[in-house]
């Protein structure tokens, strides 16, 4: 009897150390899935400058999520889509109109034109109404524009209103101020 109490025992101590042995690798190649990392729990030391932004900032290991702007209403994606409509037209107006015309687009009311001249020449801004405002600024969805010019040649971008035009009954006026 003594015999077989030995053997159980030296069985069992050798299934222990095969287990010890054996298991951690068994364990590591059959699982998949990487465990998550555990938070810690402990609070930051208030004497510390360092902390927060060791508890604020992911791990260097830790990968951001990918950077995807915010979906567009359909207010914003018609918004963008008329201005890509109306860009040939700004462009049209500044080469068209031998340098009269430094800049144009649209004002926060999408129905009014902006345009910035280089200089007030009243004949020049006469022509350029009537031979690019009046037959094509409504087709763009402009029901009103305003003349610009710079106040001073030393800050160009210190600009006054200096002409304005609405269209009313289907006919354009043009305001000189």
């Amino acid at each position: 009897m003594a015999r077989a109490v030995g053997f159980l025992l030296l069985t069992a101590l050798a299934g222990l150390v095969a287990y010890w042995l054996l298991a951690p690798r068994l364990l590591h190649t059959t699982s998949t899935k990487p465990s998550p990392p555990v938070p810690s729990t402990r609070a930051p030391a208030a004497s510390s400058p360092a902390a927060p932004s060791s508890t604020v900032s992911p791990s260097a290991s830790a990968q951001q999520p990918p950077n995807i702007p915010p979906p567009l209403s359909q207010e914003q994606q018609n918004d963008i889509a008329r201005e890509n409509q109306r860009a040939p037209y700004y462009d049209w107006l500044r080469s068209a109109s031998n340098g009269l015309v430094q800049q144009a687009y649209a004002d926060t009311d999408r129905t009014v034109l902006i345009v910035q001249l280089s200089g007030a020449e009243p004949n020049a801004l006469t022509i350029l109404f009537e031979k690019a405002i009046v037959p094509y600024a409504n087709r763009y969805g402009f029901l009103h524009v305003r003349f610009y010019v710079p106040v001073s040649p030393d800050n160009p971008a210190d600009r006054q209103l200096y002409a304005e035009a609405s269209l009313t009954n289907n006919s354009w006026q043009l305001f000189f101020r």
